[in-house]
């Protein structure tokens, strides 16, 4: 198994890795964390709230900071 995989945050791929590499460490792509973020965004139909509130829209840009933190630290994090 290679010690390290990089994904993209794809549920499908993700599931299919894990079970083919099951002692591999993933990781998540930054980019597509942030894309998928923006993505949720427009799903959500926060688009027009993240567009006209820079308070949100600093929130919201600020999320994907929190997949560098140990995993101890995100919810702390975040409440703050």
């Amino acid at each position: 198994d290679p010690p390290n995989v990089m994904i993209d945050f794809e549920r499908a791929s993700m599931t299919a890795i894990s079970k083919s590499f099951p002692v591999s460490n993933l990781s998540g792509c930054f980019f597509h964390l942030c894309q998928n973020v923006y993505r949720s965004i427009t799903r959500l139909g926060l688009k027009t709230l993240y567009s006209e509130n820079e308070n949100f829209a600093q929130q919201i840009r600020s999320l994907p900071a929190l997949g560098f933190l140990p995993a101890a630290d995100v919810i702390p994090t975040f409440d703050e």
